[in-house]
């Protein structure tokens, strides 16, 4: 036992955590000291100061340690957010045929690789496990109606070279901003509708409620009453809702505002088809403020621009399917629990 493991309460809890980054950092100089990291000389600022990131599991690993409860929320998350401002990030210079100034790399839960150029304008992402053969259809789908940057894929299909989108994350705007982008994606996604081929995600809709039904001894007693008295009416409403290819894994860290109210979205990886209501309703759930003023009627008409001739505007149907397809998705691809997913996003 190392002498900081016997630390109690919130204290341990950060020195462990500090482990657990420094740990991280020294796997992203060995990767930039062995060429597996993007090939690129310069100076590399090895920050990690993505949370998020950091708790990701290692690749072949099923648990990411101390860094997992950051799944819990906000509440659990800080102390690993204390954890990366105590380890000053490092930097590295690495030989290279040009110098590229500030670079910024994160290794992902994938074994891969994320290079952010803010000088040269560009993100790319170096992938251990190849892209799929359909990512680039997928991708070109979500940009017919969606504010996607054009990317570039490698004929292997592991590097995806793509424009910096400018912003911060949308999660650190004002309420008003996200309001005005979470109608954009509304309008947005009700126009794709027109296109979509009715109950193309309709076994998706069944396959997350039944992943759900499936946890229900761990999940609160009153959400599996209301999951089994809704189960039957969603499986049917699924089977006449439009389907589009949704971005697929909208949360207000996948959608970058700039300045000047134009925004962009990143991270394309889970885009897929959904009902078209699935984007908006995603990142509606997941904003801490017009997720439960929308969920006590205090918000009307927030998602008027999703009601569609002829589809019954049940909101609160959507929501729940919303939540259902987001926590099934994130069991079956990114290592999470619906138990723990489903009940934060349940309105």
């Amino acid at each position: 036992m190392r002498p900081d493991d016997g630390v109690p309460g919130p204290l341990g809890r950060v020195v462990r955590l500090v482990r657990v980054v420094r740990g991280r950092k020294r796997e992203v100089v060995r990767r930039l000291a062995d060429g597996t990291a993007p090939r690129a000389g310069g100076w590399w600022r090895v920050g990690l100061d993505e949370a998020r990131v950091l708790a990701l599991p290692r690749p072949g690993g099923r648990d990411a340690g101390p860094a997992a409860d950051h799944a819990a929320g906000p509440a659990r998350s800080r102390p690993l957010r204390w954890a990366v401002r105590l380890v000053p990030p490092l930097v590295v210079r690495r030989p290279g045929p040009r110098d590229v100034g500030g670079v910024h790399l994160l290794v992902t839960k994938s074994g891969g690789a994320v290079l952010l150029d803010p000088g040269a304008g560009v993100v790319v992402h170096e992938r251990a496990v190849p892209f799929d053969a359909a990512y680039a259809g997928r991708r070109e789908a979500v940009a017919a109606y969606l504010p996607v940057r054009p990317g570039a894929l490698s004929a292997d299909r592991r590097v995806l070279r793509e424009p910096l989108v400018a912003g911060r994350p949308l999660h650190r705007a004002d309420v008003a901003a996200r309001r005005a982008v979470l109608r954009d994606v509304a309008a947005r996604s009700a126009s794709a509708a027109g296109s979509g081929r009715p109950g193309g995600a309709s076994a998706a809709v069944a396959a997350a409620v039944d992943a759900a039904l499936a946890a229900a001894p761990r999940l609160p007693a009153d959400l599996v009453a209301a999951l089994r008295a809704d189960a039957p009416a969603l499986r049917d409403a699924a089977a006449t809702w439009p389907a589009v290819v949704a971005h697929g894994d909208l949360t207000g860290e996948n959608v970058l505002l700039a300045d000047d109210g134009a925004w962009g979205l990143v991270d394309l990886e889970d885009a897929r088809p959904l009902p078209w209501f699935a984007d908006a309703l995603s990142l509606l759930l997941r904003d801490p403020d017009l997720g439960p003023s929308w969920a006590a009627g205090r918000e009307p008409d927030l998602l008027a621009p999703l009601h569609l001739p002829g589809v019954a505007p049940d909101e609160r149907a959507w929501g729940r399917a919303a939540a259902l397809l987001a926590a099934a998705h994130h069991a079956g691809q990114h290592g999470g629990d619906v138990a723990r997913t489903l009940p934060p996003l349940w309105r």
